[in-house]
């Protein structure tokens, strides 16, 4: 065989094109989506809890809400009565923060004191929902921190001093004035226009004097997580999808094996059904086996407890038997070429995992996929685990992927009794 025959080969061409395509299917999944979160992030909420009812306090709020709101490609501010519902909502992804102000806030200000100003987040959250968090966070406390500083502050502090030392000031100066002139206070005009020119130069003294009780940064954020577990980093909310993704893509490849064995035992004169429950069997031992290695390395790097560790191991191992179900639907149907089919659906769930970005900033087609595909449960049960936030939800997060898994399974052995196999094995693949 001369390089012409070499290069004009069947399998060359086909390896040729699998290039171009895996190429075009990186740019079709990935660019839209991330280029869809960046122009929707006015889609994500951040709550917001005013618990000063003053005109102060309202004022604050307001002001909150129209700074947030009035930036590019921000958040909408969502405005709740009561913090628990908040932060309820917080844990069920409905929104990315809270933002509460304590009860005693204008009176803080009244004293001259720092104000109380408290975030609330959710450090298990989406890469995309924590960097947006911190950036309003910073954003609002920045900005309070300026127009508190030179104006709220100082016209409250004056307005108080005028009130306890105003008074007394503008009458000794009154005195003195009747006691040098006395034909002004004689003179009700006269000792009017001479009251208010005192009454100003009291007022401009005194507010010379409460600029020296002003902070520069009166605004005091304290940041609460909902989680009792501590904080997380971005190894931990990505390496736990890389696990559970970890999961689907490695039964890809054992798919398309298994799938030249299922066809080597139907030579061998095994019923159809027999085959499956076989292939089925051997891809339960697969299973339980294939997530252990990776998840103690995972445990190692994170210093995960051994409980959840196991916990982990559990739901993993029900993840790569349920992506066993997905991928082989593929390669029954299209034989080995089904992985053209697999790999962007692989793919295509970094996106909807949950982990780099909230699903309502993704395109409607992502967010259909959101629904089918497997990873998003895993991830989300995965990261209940981890989190100690929404344990209660992992049931249903496994039954929908048990109820995934029947039904993909159903709809292969449909694909498996009604097309045809090959009556050779293919050497080469064997």
């Amino acid at each position: 065989m001369n390089f012409k025959e070499f290069l004009t080969s069947k399998l060359t061409i086909a390896s040729i094109i699998f290039v171009i395509i895996y190429q075009i299917i990186m740019s079709i999944v990935y660019i839209p989506g991330y280029q869809h979160v960046t122009d929707h992030v006015d889609r994500t909420k951040v709550a917001l809890v005013n618990q000063d009812h003053s005109s102060q306090g309202k004022k604050i709020a307001q002001g909150i809400k129209t700074g947030i709101e009035k930036q590019h490609q921000s958040p909408t501010v969502k405005k709740y009565g009561d913090v628990d519902q908040a932060t309820k909502d917080l844990r069920n992804k409905k929104n990315l923060m809270v933002i509460k102000i304590p009860a005693n806030t204008t009176k803080k200000i009244m004293q001259g004191e720092r104000i109380p100003l408290k975030f609330i987040t959710n450090p298990y959250d989406d890469e995309t929902s924590l960097r947006i968090a911190s950036e309003v966070q910073s954003a609002v406390v920045n900005s309070l921190n300026t127009e508190l500083a030179r104006a709220g502050n100082i016209q409250v502090i004056t307005k108080m001093l005028l009130q306890t030392q105003g008074k007394q000031l503008i009458q000794e100066k009154m005195q003195q004035v009747a006691a040098q002139n006395p034909s002004v206070v004689a003179n009700q005009q006269a000792r009017v226009a001479t009251q208010q020119q005192i009454t100003q130069q009291v007022t401009q003294g005194i507010e010379k004097q409460a600029e020296k009780y002003v902070q520069s940064n009166p605004v005091q954020p304290k940041t609460d997580h909902i989680s009792k577990k501590g904080s997380a980093n971005l190894a931990i909310i990505i390496g736990v999808m890389l696990i559970s993704l970890g999961c689907f893509i490695s039964v890809m490849s054992a798919a398309i094996l298994m799938f030249s064995q299922f066809e080597n035992a139907l030579l061998k004169v095994s019923s159809r059904l027999q085959a499956f429950l076989m292939y089925e069997g051997a891809f339960v031992i697969i299973s339980v086996v294939g997530p252990i290695i990776g998840l103690l390395i995972f445990k190692q790097l994170v210093h995960a407890s051994t409980a959840v560790f196991f916990q982990m191991y559990l739901q993993n191992v029900l993840m790569t038997f349920i992506s066993v179900q997905f991928v082989s639907l593929f390669t029954f149907l299209l034989g080995r070429i089904g992985i053209l089919i697999n790999l962007p659906l692989a793919l295509v769930q970094t996106l909807v995992s949950g982990a780099i970005m909230p699903v309502q900033l993704l395109p409607a087609p992502y967010q259909f996929f959101y629904y089918i595909l497997p990873l998003p449960n895993s991830y989300q049960a995965n990261i209940s685990i981890l989190s100690g936030v929404n344990l209660d939800k992992i049931p249903g997060y496994d039954f929908k992927l048990i109820m995934m898994g029947i039904i993909v399974a159903g709809l292969t052995l449909i694909v498996i009794y009604t097309r045809k196999f090959h009556n050779k094995i293919n050497e080469n693949v064997s």
